[in-house]
């Protein structure tokens, strides 16, 4: 909390940041702010774009003989021809 107050005296006192600590505002040097905000965003979009075909080729298709259920748990089917419970995939 004291550093928050110490650069509220910093930039808000009148003369206090020319004659101190030799600093002024800024005026042009925003122009180089919001260019390199800029292409920081358009980068990070091209690299978005970029990752996405890369993942989607690398993305491995799902195999259909590959049960969707669980390995390991029980599976009752119907009845067999003498009447009684089959059970499938019993360890």
């Amino acid at each position: 909390m004291l550093d928050l107050r110490i650069t509220l005296i910093a930039i808000y006192i009148p003369g206090f940041s020319d004659r101190v600590f030799y600093q002024s505002g800024i005026s042009w040097e925003w122009g180089i702010v919001f260019g390199m905000a800029i292409v920081f965003t358009v980068w990070c979009e091209i690299w978005k774009l970029i990752r996405r075909r890369l993942y989607k080729r690398w993305t491995p298709a799902v195999s259909p003989s590959i049960p969707s259920d669980e390995v390991g748990e029980e599976k009752v089917e119907e009845k067999n021809k003498s009447g009684e419970p089959v059970v499938v995939g019993a360890q």
